[in-house]
């Protein structure tokens, strides 16, 4: 197993990490730690990486983040989304050209908290660093994909059902 412990740049210490219980052995664990950035595009959190051993050559390497929230500025919340994956994807790069033999398959998976089938999120660009991969919820119906039900009763917390747990490949 794996924990992530995220810095924020601060002596607060982060308390959405992202864990990893595995019965298989991993390979290549690291955390990409966003807390020593600066500016307001500086992503929150951080993301756990690891890869799997598939035999015969084949690796999986899988990305598990938090990303930003919608509470806050929504171009500052966007803008650290989509820079958070543009890390991500340019760590992925790096890790598949300093292994060039194996054939890689990537995912990144976690709580995206955005859902482009939404109206709200259709001019969200969050997800461009990844909008060549494949999203594996996109356009499934909601019944099938929903991760975020709404919680009636509290007008201030309703919202429709959304999908911000994603899985990127």
């Amino acid at each position: 197993g794996w924990v992530s412990d995220y810095g924020t740049g601060t002596r607060r210490r982060e308390k959405m990490n992202e864990a990893v219980l595995s019965r298989i052995p991993l390979e290549d664990t690291h955390v990409l730690d966003f807390g020593p950035l600066v500016g307001d595009g500086r992503p929150t959190r951080g993301a756990l990486a690891f890869t799997v051993d598939l035999g015969r050559g084949d690796k999986l390497l899988v990305y598990v983040v938090h990303l930003k929230s919608n509470y806050g500025v929504r171009g500052r919340n966007i803008a650290q989304r989509k820079n958070a994956l543009a890390l991500i994807r340019a760590d992925a790069e790096r890790l598949q050209k300093e292994q060039p033999d194996a054939k890689w398959e990537v995912v990144i998976t976690g709580d995206f908290n955005v859902d482009p089938d939404l109206e709200e999120f259709k001019t969200d660009e969050s997800l461009s660093p990844v909008a060549d991969w494949n999203d594996l919820w996109f356009g499934r119906p909601i019944e099938e994909r929903s991760t975020l039900p709404t919680r009636m009763g509290n007008p201030a917390w309703e919202y429709p059902p959304a999908a911000f747990d994603r899985f990127v490949v």
